[in-house]
């Protein structure tokens, strides 16, 4: 069964979990499961019945259900760590499909799954254990039922030199089309110092899905908070006699979303229905929660201001642990401080990004012992230390929560504006220029606070004056893909062109073939040489005794980059046209587009490719409207979008092109080549024409808007068929007499 890689997926784990944990041999308790599981009361897994509409379908989600169940328990290991009893969390997750097998896409997605054995993760104050059992049982056309022997029929599959089983794999035997699969998922997670991972409820699916419902019950000392959104059904509240609340929610029909995991510019918690859920074990004391932290009890649609408290209240705590930062405050120091000597003329606005890119240089790269929001509480200091008016804000992402529908805090970002809101910093360690906007904040709607103070074990989190600040949305001239081309005919192969390409590369568009192409020994380099730092990187590492030690790991690490550039240069080519390059002649970096002064990222490649010319007779024939590079080619379920496009940002995408022709030979059909068309959400024009034996063609692509409605989609594919139009051209290069 497929388990997806896709970030979406993570979130959402829509049909196998990513994290599945593995089920030992069967035990009692594995068989005490099985028969409680097949014997729910359901009467939707008893109806085989699939309506005619869909006998066309790859697989058709019959019934789905899922079942969640947590408890508090009090244990004396905990009562060891904690120095008195703090109670443990038992939880269960059950979700069970009954699936028809239409064809032979789907009985190889639902012919096998690999799950993990038993595990136990240490923390510093308790254990927490994981364990998952499945099921399987194939139902035949004729109603005859088989049930899968796991515990005989999976097999462990071995990494390592050890050969230790990394986990299971199950083929479920016997399974055709047109038989129904049964099966389920049971997990069961003994949590002492850990919450319930995130929960999502997904009304969708990418196969029609008939029912889908959700029951969950949670002990009476719990915190559980949830919210439905994008139509989601709202869950229906009940308790029981001994204080257990129960969730009931249901529906039929659900959202079907063709090639789900595929489709581009998708903003699942913006557009797709679902019911996000944390269910906290507050009354722990091994587990952190902010002074801000909702009582037991079960709550829906917290407000954002409750969550945006505890943010508040997390940066608080993470304010005073921050370890390990005496050796890297010193170095940052001495940077400003030289910096200012240096530049006493220096405005708060060249201060305020020296400062942040001291701090980026230095920072930590381990996130998770100095975390970004950590970053942001440090730079906030820093500008305030030099006199430089600052706060601290909280935005959420086009790519996650909307602000109103804000489930966790780790929906918000944090980020620093300077200079009455003129600059706006964001964590970055790595690419990009300082005060560049994340494309996922722009246009957002971010809480800023005039930082007084940090209260740790007070709700408040942070004291000073609140305001809000709409986050600026850059434009299409903003973010630019420049292309400038040189062509010209191998003198040894007609078949063969040898290109030479410059590339600029602005704002949202950099990223991608920075992370490609620049190493992180030159982007060191940079920074400390625009930062007026004269010490190498190695340099400082040997004068520092608890550095010294990593030298060699890091000059090991810089060979190894050099070499694997080589393949990148040669990927980003491939990219480019969509095939491999003949011979790599030559490349080089102009600038990096991570400073102030050099804020666009330039480089220029020399290959030889063949593909693009054919020989016609004694006539030649180039494809010149490859020579943009490849272009997306929707397909006709892409073209039948049925949800709104949240794309990164509006952007550019400019070309010229000189191809040298051979004396001998003239240009026919270079009229194919002009195109034009424009509207409100993308446009594209070319021209092109001949000067001596210049071949010259010029062409722009702009997508307008970052946001397409489902109403405006044909329109922006009018502007994607219009380019992979121009695309197809070409021109004959026909021997002159």
């Amino acid at each position: 069964m497929k388990q997806f890689s896709c970030i979406l997926w993570l979130i959402l784990a829509l049909f196998i979990f990513p994290d599945m944990l593995h089920a030992a041999d069967d035990t009692e308790h594995d068989k005490q499961v099985r028969a409680e599981v097949w014997g729910w009361d359901l009467p939707q897994f008893r109806n085989y019945t699939v309506p005619d509409k869909y006998r066309n379908e790859s697989a058709v989600i019959i019934a789905r259900y899922k079942q969640v169940e947590a408890k508090r328990q009090n244990k004396l290991a905990s009562f060891l760590q904690s120095g008195g009893f703090s109670p443990s969390m038992y939880y269960t997750d059950t979700e069970r499909f009954l699936v028809k097998i239409n064809d032979k896409a789907a009985l190889k997605e639902f012919s096998e799954v690999s799950f993990r054995k038993e595990l136990e993760t240490r923390g510093f104050y308790g254990f927490n254990k994981f364990r998952t059992l499945i099921g399987a049982r194939i139902i035949k056309p004729d109603g005859t039922i088989r049930e899968v022997d796991v515990a005989n029929e999976a097999v462990s599959v071995t990494e390592g030199k050890s050969n230790k089983e990394a986990y299971k794999k199950l083929a479920i035997p016997d399974l055709q089309i047109g038989d129904i699969l049964d099966y389920f998922i049971h997990k069961e997670k003994d949590l002492e110092s850990e919450n319930v991972p995130s929960l999502v409820f997904a009304f969708f699916s990418e196969y029609p899905t008939l029912s889908y419902s959700v029951h969950c019950e949670f002990g009476n000392k719990l915190t559980v908070e949830y919210r439905s959104i994008n139509g989601a059904p709202e869950m229906k509240t009940s308790v029981t006699d001994d204080k257990t609340t129960i969730l009931d929610v249901e529906k039929q029909d659900i959202l079907k979303i063709d090639n789900l995991e595929n489709t581009r510019w998708l903003s699942a918690l913006r557009d797709l229905p679902m019911i996000r859920m944390q269910v906290l074990n507050n009354t722990s004391n091994l587990i952190y929660k902010p002074a801000s932290a909702r009582k037991s009890g079960v709550y829906s649609n917290i407000p954002y201001e409750d969550i945006l408290n505890d943010t508040k209240c997390i940066l608080a705590t993470q304010k005073s642990q921050m370890f390990g930062l005496k050796n890297i405050n010193k170095k940052v120091a001495t940077a400003i401080q030289n910096y200012k000597q240096q530049s006493p003329d220096a405005t708060k606005g060249a201060l305020a990004i020296y400062i942040y890119d001291a701090l980026r240089l230095y920072w930590p790269d381990n996130i998770n012992y100095f975390p970004p929001s950590q970053f942001m509480i440090r730079l906030e200091q820093l500008l305030k230390e030099n006199q430089i008016e600052c706060k601290l804000g909280f935005v959420t992402s086009k790519n996650g929560a909307r602000m109103n529908e804000v489930t966790d805090t780790e929906d918000l970002h944090c980020i620093a504006t300077a200079n009455d809101n003129k600059q706006l910093f964001f964590f970055t360690k790595g690419f990009g220029a300082a005060t560049e906007i994340p494309a996922g904040l722009q246009g957002e709607k971010a809480s800023t606070i005039a930082v007084t103070g940090y209260t740790r074990n007070k709700p408040v989190g942070i004291t000073g004056d609140s305001s809000e600040y709409i986050i600026p949305q850059t434009t299409a001239d903003q973010n630019k893909n420049t292309v400038k081309m040189q062509v010209a005919f191998s003198q040894s192969n007609p078949l063969e062109l040898v290109v030479n390409r410059e590339n600029k590369y602005t704002g949202d568009l950099k990223s991608d073939f920075q992370r490609l192409l620049v190493l992180d020994e030159d982007w060191n380099a940079v920074m400390r040489k625009y930062l007026q730092i004269n010490k190498t990187l190695l340099e400082e590492m040997e004068e520092d005794k608890n550095s010294r030690k990593y030298i060699d790991e890091y000059k090991a690490y810089f060979d190894k980059m050099r070499k694997e550039q080589k393949d990148n240069i040669k990927q980003e080519i491939s990219l480019y046209h969509d095939f491999v390059p003949k011979d790599v002649l030559s490349f080089s970096m102009d600038t990096i587009g991570i400073t102030p002064a050099n804020p666009d990222f330039q480089y220029t490649v020399k290959y030889s490719v063949e593909g693009l010319v054919k020989k016609a007779g004694n006539n030649f024939m180039l494809d010149a409207g490859k020579l943009i590079g490849v272009q997306w080619a929707p397909t006709e379920q892409e073209r039948n979008r049925s949800v709104n496009a949240i794309m990164s940002t509006p952007r550019t995408y400019m070309y010229e092109i000189q191809v040298e022709i051979p004396k001998e030979y003239e240009v026919q059909g270079i009229e194919n080549l002009n195109f034009r068309m424009d509207n409100e959400y993308g446009s594209f024009a070319s021209t092109a024409s001949i000067t001596g034996n210049i071949l010259r063609i010029s062409a722009q692509k702009v997508y307008k808007k970052s946001f397409v409605p489902v109403s405006g989609w044909s329109e922006l594919l009018k502007m994607v068929d219009e380019t992979n139009k121009f695309y197809t051209q070409s021109v004959i290069l026909k021997r002159l007499q």
